[in-house]
């Protein structure tokens, strides 16, 4: 598994590559669904698993059934982590923070005071700034 892992980051690594010459701007977005538009052959508005294999065989690599398989089931996992993420923050942040934190738990019953919130963050703030990153939110749930 670490091999297979090894090998799809070195694919990965190889797309971004690829796209990493894109502008910002107006011009980024009409590229990336440009190379959206490629990948998703049937035009459903989703990229297949034989879909993603061609556009890996399109940049040289074989990619095998379990392989792209593995490669969904993590971006669904990252999907259902930012949904849950995005549940905690205000809309105008990108961040969980004591406020916020404090406004979901109220939602799920939950009393806590701004205090109580601050520790809760500070407990998994990797960096010490006082709030959540995804980052930081993602490694708190995996523990």
């Amino acid at each position: 598994m670490k091999t297979t892992h090894r090998r799809l980051s070195s694919s990965f690594t190889k797309l971004c590559e690829r796209l990493s010459s894109f502008k910002n701007g107006d011009d980024n977005i009409r590229e990336l669904q440009a190379v959206f538009a490629y990948m998703d052959a049937n035009r459903d508005g989703r990229i297949s698993v034989e879909e993603l294999k061609k556009s890996f065989n399109t940049l040289g690599e074989q990619l095998s059934d379990e392989e792209a398989k593995v490669v969904f089931t993590e971006e669904e996992k990252k999907r259902k982590m930012l949904e849950a993420f995005r549940m905690y923050i205000d809309e105008s942040e990108d961040c969980i923070t004591p406020r916020s934190l404090k406004t979901m738990l109220m939602k799920l019953g939950e009393l806590r005071t701004n205090d109580d919130c601050r520790v809760m963050i500070k407990a998994f703030d990797l960096n010490d700034d006082g709030v959540l990153s995804f980052d930081e939110f993602a490694h708190m749930m995996m523990r």
